[in-house]
């Protein structure tokens, strides 16, 4: 796994030590934008010099390739704040939770993980052999990075693919009171999708789950 904090502060230490904290970040591709590695620190201006500078892992290798071309990966925090004695655990949760979701991950082969973990929990590491579940303030639905990724992805579907300006997007509450307005006032699901960005069969769905009927039969 990445990063540079590999346990919790030794017994004895300050108390600024014992209340250090770091986060979890991502390297994203900016020509995807499609994370492809994990990692943690306590200190995110000098890991990103780190990872910036290139190296000899696969995640390196892919920098190295993306600065040839004039880019750099984008870095967002996943999760600040953690204690470091969390991070390794945080870590592993979000590698495997983004893994679960089909994400290509350059961080070290699962068999690499395992080998350090049962390292780590011989030897009393904090953060690893523990359950994998989320970490302290962990919550996707209301998880800030995680919603613009995905925002940037359906973007890029929609050039590519030339689809409807909001194809993909989540109806909010002021969009279903106005195609409840637009119908009342006899609008076609045809009309209302122009209006909204989005394809007629997404207007027609979305009408039919309101519980409300467009005034045009399907083709």
């Amino acid at each position: 796994m990445g990063g540079d904090v590999a346990s919790g502060p030794a017994a004895g230490q300050g108390q600024d030590q014992l209340e250090a904290t770091g986060c979890i970040y991502a390297l994203i591709d900016p020509r995807d934008h499609c994370i492809f590695y994990v990692g943690q620190t306590r200190d995110l201006d000098a890991r990103k010099r780190t990872h910036f500078a290139g190296g000899h892992s696969l995640s390196g290798a892919k920098i190295k390739v993306l600065r040839s071309n004039g880019l750099l990966p984008l870095v967002v925090v996943l999760q600040a704040d953690l204690p470091l004695r969390r991070l390794g655990l945080a870590e592993a949760f979000w590698i495997d939770l983004l893994r679960q979701r089909g994400g290509e991950l350059l961080n070290m082969t699962r068999r690499a993980a395992d080998t350090r973990r049962q390292r780590a929990e011989s030897t009393g590491a904090a953060g690893f052999g523990a359950p994998r579940v989320a970490p302290p303030g962990y919550d996707e639905g209301r998880n800030q990075p995680l919603q613009q990724l995905r925002e940037l992805r359906r973007q890029q579907r929609v050039r590519e693919l030339n689809l409807p300006l909001n194809a993909g997007k989540p109806w909010t509450s002021g969009e279903d009171a106005a195609l409840q307005a637009l119908v009342r006032h006899g609008l076609r699901a045809s009309d209302i999708a122009r209006r909204f960005g989005r394809s007629r069969d997404a207007v027609a769905a979305r009408l039919i789950r309101l519980g409300l009927v467009a005034d045009e039969p399907r083709e």
